[in-house]
């Protein structure tokens, strides 16, 4: 592989994680602002609870998926070995990060969720129906979820193998 080659595909990762970065901002933002419409209307202890845990969840969220997926400075004047040692290492960091997300993501956001409606299916009789549109929507995003994740790793494990052959 060219060193131009090299370079062009380590600017490519290092924009789709960028604008990964970016994108999470004002979608965790739209989140805590509604979590935190949910603490504001709610009555119940466990209820605000489980909306507070959302509205912390989702400010924190930007954090995570900068912390993880950030990308580094590729250097102007950067040797192929050097373009070739970033890649590697960012695709690394990226395969991380597409692995680990049911920890920092996932779990945190059913938490929530559970916690908020638990204390309303046990006090309301029939709250459960009313919500099953909503928690079967929620099963098909987890799913959606980790297909897609796991999708994206398998592409970045292929990529990662092709890299170890050149």
């Amino acid at each position: 592989m060219s060193p131009e080659e090299m370079r062009r595909r380590a600017e490519e990762l290092r924009g789709k994680m960028r604008r990964q970065v970016l994108m999470s901002i004002p979608a965790a933002l739209f989140l805590a602002a509604v979590a935190a419409r949910g603490l504001w209307l709610s009555h119940t202890t466990a209820t605000r609870t489980g909306f507070s845990l959302l509205t912390l969840w989702a400010l924190h969220l930007p954090y995570q998926v900068w912390r993880r997926s950030w990308p580094r400075p590729v250097a102007a004047d950067a040797a192929l070995v050097d373009c070739a040692e970033f890649y590697r290492k960012e695709l690394e960091r990226q395969l991380d990060y597409q692995g680990g997300g049911w920890k920092w993501f996932v779990a945190p956001l059913l938490l929530g969720i559970v916690v908020v409606v638990a204390p309303a299916a046990v006090r309301t009789p029939g709250v459960l129906a009313k919500a099953s549109p909503f928690l079967a929507l929620m099963g098909v995003w987890v799913v959606a979820f980790f297909v897609i994740r796991k999708r994206e790793r398998e592409k970045i494990q292929r990529e990662l193998e092709a890299l170890k052959r050149d």
